[in-house]
């Protein structure tokens, strides 16, 4: 369950994998359409395959070709975040969780640190769900790793954009939800502008003093990163100038 002021949702709206690049865009996007998509999430979809369909190697999963989107779907499009990677290998990258022959990764054990999952070099993939929730339009975004340290395999961390209408021609963000643990979310209802993608800080000198103010982005998609093993926003690149 995840929140956002006196809103609530369930776990049924999006999973979405970023590919392996500091800010990287999503290269396709896949909407899981389920009968019910009031009470079935993503991840249940992926607990489902995994027990009904063959798990393979954990980097022989090759993402798949974005699909023909439905009007509703738009706004996940429109609203998709960027995920920043550190290149140095520090944290892990995010991986494609399955393919489009339905058949899913099978993680790694949840040892040797991150030796096994610095690089993503077939890319990744993006799942999608989304829908109405207590008058709110609620976008799931999720990235997948093969392994959850310190002895686990599979790991998600979730990021939800609350809209208000998808079918608006400019929809507004009413907030977030970043995912800090399995269970627990952190809520966010305003937003900077260094919270958004294309936004950088100029650091600009004044006699003795620095003067450091941001300068203005995109309006619709947020960049996260993962520090740590929590989501948090990115900070914005600095463009100094003397």
């Amino acid at each position: 369950m995840v929140t956002v002021g006196k809103h609530y949702f369930p776990s049924s709206a999006a999973r979405v994998i970023t590919p392996a690049t500091p800010c990287a865009a999503f290269p396709h996007f896949f909407f899981h359409r389920l009968r019910d998509e009031s009470t079935t999430s993503c991840c249940d979809v992926f607990v489902t395959l995994a027990g009904s369909s063959a798990a393979i190697d954990h980097d022989k999963v090759e993402p798949f070709p974005q699909l023909d989107i439905t009007v509703s779907e738009k706004a996940a499009i429109k609203f998709q975040p960027q995920l920043y990677t550190a290149r140095d290998g520090r944290l892990c990258v995010p991986f494609p969780a399955v393919n489009a022959a339905g058949e899913i990764t099978g993680g790694l054990k949840g040892t040797n640190g991150n030796d096994g999952c610095k690089y993503a070099l077939k890319g990744a993939q993006v799942h999608g769900r989304a829908g109405w929730y207590k008058d709110l339009w609620a976008i799931m975004y999720s990235w997948f790793n093969w392994l959850g340290f310190p002895s686990r395999r599979h790991d998600w961390k979730d990021v939800v954009v609350w809209i208000d209408n998808p079918a608006l021609e400019m929809p507004n963000i009413i907030g977030i939800s970043m995912s800090t643990s399995d269970t627990k979310y952190y809520k966010q209802r305003q937003m900077d502008v260094s919270n958004f993608v294309g936004s950088q800080l100029e650091v600009t000198r004044h006699y003795r003093q620095y003067i450091r103010s941001y300068t203005q982005g995109s309006s619709t998609n947020l960049r996260f990163e993962n520090e740590a093993g929590d989501l948090s926003f990115a900070p914005a690149m600095a463009n100094t100038k003397a």
